[in-house]
């Protein structure tokens, strides 16, 4: 429970040692493990790949990565479909991408002007196949009377992952809040009508690469 509340939570460190292909993209000149592959723009110590995102094809074969990994990369490039896509193309099938950046109402998605997107927890549902829904129609009505149908239609959506899970990270500071239980429980009616006065901190997605069907 504790690890929503951490600022630089840790889960992208703990399951490396479980995946033998494993791709770090904008790593920072860090590598997490020794069988890690890192990948950034700028040539460091520790950079094996250098290559901007934003430039596709990446120098990378098909089917590469079982586990790609994206810390505060996302809200720096041009086109995240397009970065995405080539995810897809380098992962193989049932590879797990887990991707963490600030959430749009952290400062620092505005700070720091390289930031080209200040993104929302729902922000990757156009690029994902969404678990079905078993609403009410209340439930529904409710929602809609509410302003928090923020769903992606259907005919945008481009179907490239499996959603296993999205989260909002919260700082240490709203713990007595209880904040990351119920905002993480209700994530539209947070981010429309609570988010501005309680910021998060972070929003981490976990994807599944699928390529069944092609």
């Amino acid at each position: 429970m504790k690890t929503i509340f951490l600022r630089d939570s840790k889960w992208m460190d703990r399951p490396v040692n479980g995946y033998r292909r494993v791709l770090d993209i904008g790593a920072g000149g860090v590598r997490r493990a020794a069988h890690v592959t890192t990948m950034d723009i700028r040539a460091m110590e520790q950079t094996d790949v250098v290559h901007n995102a934003d430039v596709s094809p990446w120098p990378f074969t098909d089917n590469s990565f079982d586990y790609i990994i994206l810390s505060n990369v996302l809200e720096h490039v041009k086109d995240i479909g397009s970065v995405l896509s080539e995810i897809r193309r380098i992962g193989r099938n049932g590879a797990v991408v887990r991707c963490i950046c600030p959430h749009f109402t952290n400062p620092c998605s505005y700070v720091d002007v390289t930031h080209k997107h200040a993104l929302s927890v729902l922000s990757l549902d156009v690029f994902c196949c969404l678990p079905a829904k078993t609403s009410s129609k209340l439930g529904i009505f409710l929602k809609r009377l509410s302003g928090c149908d923020m769903a992606v239609a259907d005919v945008f959506r481009e179907n490239k992952f499996i959603l296993n899970r999205r989260s909002l990270y919260f700082r240490e500071a709203l713990w007595w809040t209880l904040l990351p239980v119920w905002g993480n429980l209700f994530q539209e009616f947070f981010e429309v009508y609570i988010a501005r006065f309680f910021p998060a901190w972070a929003v981490y997605w976990e994807l599944v690469v699928t390529k069944d069907g092609e």
